[in-house]
């Protein structure tokens, strides 16, 4: 029975590791989103001047 309980355990903290490893993805690529955009403003109003 422990054995069940512990590989249920390990199952979930894999699980959890997966969704925090998942988050961090989703939130470099919306930082890297950001970046880019601040950088094409910034080409444009360089282009402007």
């Amino acid at each position: 029975a422990q054995s069940q309980r512990e590989k249920k355990q390990k199952t979930e903290e894999r699980e959890r590791m997966n969704m925090t490893k998942m988050e961090r993805n989703i939130e470099k690529r919306e930082e890297d989103t950001r970046e880019q955009e601040l950088k094409k403003k910034r080409e444009r109003e360089r282009q402007n001047d």
